[in-house]
């Protein structure tokens, strides 16, 4: 049975407490000497990297991100039918019948109404 990446990050715990450290240790292991200590420490959470495809709502102008007008106004709509009590399954189903197509031209999908609703709410923050 192998062991994972997180259980390496979770084995530099400063308690060295995991029964795997002598064994990566002896083993001469280069992810444990050399590369997990940095990515364990890097602090990589999904804000701080900029997907190369603009969010719904953006669009890329001479290599800059600005806004997308009309699909402003989509998301708008996503958020006032929330706040009326909507799901995010019915709201999606209304955008698709609507006609108004997703980022990638298809129909819209309730994680992909979640998503757009929950990175709104955190622009609010």
């Amino acid at each position: 049975m192998g062991i994972n990446d997180s259980q390496i990050c979770n084995s530099l715990a400063p308690d060295y407490a995991n029964p795997w450290i002598p064994f990566l240790q002896s083993s001469g292991s280069h992810f444990y000497n050399g590369v997990a200590p940095v990515l364990c420490n890097y602090p990589i959470n999904k804000e701080s990297i900029k997907s190369p495809i603009p969010c719904y709502g953006e669009r890329e102008v001479s290599g800059v991100r600005v806004p997308h007008q009309a699909e402003q106004k989509v998301i708008q709509k996503i958020v006032s039918l929330k706040s009326k009590g909507h799901s995010f399954r019915e709201i999606a189903r209304v955008i698709t019948e609507s006609g108004i197509p997703s980022k990638r031209g298809g129909q819209w999908s309730k994680t992909t109404v979640q998503e757009i609703y929950k990175r709104e709410q955190e622009k609010k923050k």
